[in-house]
């Protein structure tokens, strides 16, 4: 009986300075504006629980969906959310999203959210976290960063502009042999594995069939594997469950680092093809061999990262595309018109004629605009700091909301929620830090002209070559999305394919 109330007595106390442990944390952000919490039963578990019950009423929403419910509510742009001792503060206020992504850049570097599964992912390093992306933003990342952008100038991509034409035309042609009329074909693996190959063969001049070596099914393990990490999925976080899905991302993981580490020795100890080369690879490597101290599995993370980032944003982006077109034929119609224009009976177009897409790349950002890749941007305060008024407290993670800010109506106008290639007219003037789905500031991606262009020459190239057309597709309510790493259409890319 004495154990059992001892037991108890440490049970109670244990919860009371816990209790108190979140009081003083919370009390740090105090001043900021919280969404209610429903009841003292919810006061340790904070929002969490609240996010959790949005998810069950709302399974085909995300995050931002429940993020743009709360700031219906409170009528603020900026919020704080709590669960349990920690919590992070929310923000649609593109001054704040100014001063943190640029002014004070140096002072916000990225939060130390993403860096554990990076660093060691399913049991296995993954990406690491000095990569071009998640790196802090020190001096060694701004001195990789200089070298890197050499990478992406007009130039470099003039270069790839013919390479890029070819392995699209491939993919045109396998989609002819693998449609058949009149019936349903998601697209989206084949979208998927054009882009990865893209990324492969013009950036890393590794000439590999995707396919065939299983690239298309490792990545999406490990995109599938991170979709769960990020969202929380239990089944998936305790140690003890989902070994099987585990074993699978460590192997898909364990596979493309040693594949690459290969194709990398092969690149250093060839004087000639160092010399000569000006892919991607080319750049990454002379990055990090200018960083005093490196090492060759720092290289092979930034390798992965550029495979990662340069395929999954990509497919995701032309995917979210094909599928609003869908839903507004009558703007899909002036897009066909200007792409039959351009092309001209031609069946592939000089790298100069890309420009004279003016009214698909409008189509384009505008649907960046409403389904952004990338739906936020996580940084950390390194010291206390006030921002337009809110005392921000050293190590307070605090996320701009990319999302949100680009249908927001204070930035948008009251239908941000429609769709309107207008909105990007070469007459209209767009706002510094409302439209960011390549990030903005000091730490913007690196690759977005690139992937522009190869949205442009994948989409300009499936609208020459087919109609395409889905019967449950008319509806303009907004796509169900799946978020992970990046955000996907829940249902892929299903379409009915005709040769034009």
């Amino acid at each position: 009986m004495m154990i059992v109330s001892t037991v108890l007595v440490l049970l109670v106390t244990s919860l009371i300075l816990y209790t108190l442990h979140i009081l003083y944390v919370r009390r740090k952000v105090s001043h900021i504006k919280s969404p209610p919490l429903k009841g003292i039963l919810h006061f340790i578990p904070g929002h969490a629980h609240d996010m959790s019950e949005f998810q069950e009423r709302n399974p085909e929403n995300t995050y931002s969906d429940y993020l743009r419910e709360c700031f219906d509510k409170l009528g603020d742009m900026t919020l704080v959310l709590y669960a349990y001792h920690t919590m992070e503060i929310w923000t649609i206020d593109t001054g704040i999203a100014s001063t943190i992504l640029s002014d004070k850049a140096n002072n916000f570097p990225k939060s130390r959210f993403g860096s554990g599964f990076a660093e060691n992912f399913c049991g296995i390093r993954f990406i690491g976290k000095h990569n071009i992306v998640l790196d802090s933003g020190g001096e060694i990342w701004h001195t990789k960063r200089k070298i890197m952008d050499t990478a992406f100038h007009r130039n470099s991509m003039k270069q790839s502009h013919d390479e890029m034409q070819a392995i699209v035309n491939n993919t045109m042609m396998l989609l002819d042999k693998a449609r058949k009329d009149g019936e349903i074909l998601n697209i989206y693996e084949f979208i998927l594995v054009s882009s990865l190959e893209t990324i492969t063969r013009i950036g890393f001049s590794v000439d590999e069939d995707i396919r065939e070596t299983g690239l298309d099914r490792k990545m999406g393990e490990i995109f599938d594997g991170l979709g769960r990490f990020f969202k929380g999925d239990l089944s998936f976080l305790l140690p003890w469950s989902s070994r099987s899905d585990k074993e699978n991302i460590y192997q898909s993981i364990k596979s493309i680092r040693e594949n690459r580490l290969k194709h990398l020795t092969k690149r250093i100890e060839n004087a000639e093809d160092m010399k000569n080369k000006n892919d991607i690879l080319s750049y990454i490597i002379k990055a990090n061999l200018s960083v005093e101290g490196f090492n060759v599995e720092e290289i092979i993370d930034d390798f992965f990262v550029f495979t990662l980032a340069g395929s999954e944003t990509v497919s995701s982006s032309i995917s979210f595309f094909i599928l609003v077109m869908l839903q507004h034929p009558e703007i899909f119609a002036k897009v066909r018109e200007e792409v039959d224009l351009v092309y001209n009976g031609r069946t592939d177009l000089e790298y100069e004629d890309l420009d004279k897409l003016v009214f698909l790349e409008q189509c384009i950002r505008e649907s960046l605009r409403h389904y952004t890749p990338l739906e936020d941007a996580f940084r950390e305060a390194v010291e206390d700091t006030t921002i337009n008024g809110f005392y921000l407290p050293k190590g307070i993670q605090i996320n701009i909301s990319q999302s949100l800010i680009q249908r927001a109506p204070e930035y948008w106008g009251p239908d941000a929620d429609k769709y309107n290639p207008e909105n990007f007219a070469s007459n209209k003037t767009i706002k510094p830090f409302t439209y960011m789905p390549f990030m903005a500031g000091k730490r913007n991606c690196i690759g977005k002209y690139f992937a522009m262009m190869e949205m442009k020459i994948f989409l300009s190239k499936f609208i020459l070559s087919f109609d395409f057309y889905n019967p449950n597709l008319r509806s303009k309510k907004r796509l169900a999305c799946k978020a992970g790493v990046t955000q996907r259409p829940l249902i892929g890319v299903p379409v009915i394919l005709t040769r034009r």
